[in-house]
């Protein structure tokens, strides 16, 4: 008797965290990100320590920045799929500036 009664307890306890699993994956299946990385290098091909660096979106005017780190590298994880100009400015350095780099899903 005890066991009829536990039974349909046990398959609703069981909908439930199917329910929740699911929910879950439909959310983070609607979250679509890209990141953009480098590395900053001079024209002999030396690293560049510091220097800033921003992406922007074409569409909507967002900007990101970052310095590159002591092996020159950048990272712009988690960005949204779109149109982005990457820029790179350091004293001493011409501002080069990179535009239509498309990141997509």
């Amino acid at each position: 008797m005890l066991s009829r009664v536990l039974m349909p307890l046990l398959r609703v306890q069981m909908l439930i965290v199917i329910a929740l699993a699911t929910f879950t994956l439909s959310i983070s299946g609607q979250t679509t990100t890209g990141t953009i990385a480098g590395t900053v290098v001079d024209s002999s091909g030396s690293v560049i320590t510091g220097a800033k660096v921003s992406v922007t979106d074409a569409a909507t005017g967002d900007t990101r920045s970052t310095e590159t780190t002591s092996r020159g590298d950048f990272t712009f994880p988690a960005l949204l799929p779109a149109t982005y100009t990457v820029q790179v400015e350091m004293a001493g350095f011409q501002v080069h500036r990179s535009t239509g780099n498309v990141l997509t899903p």
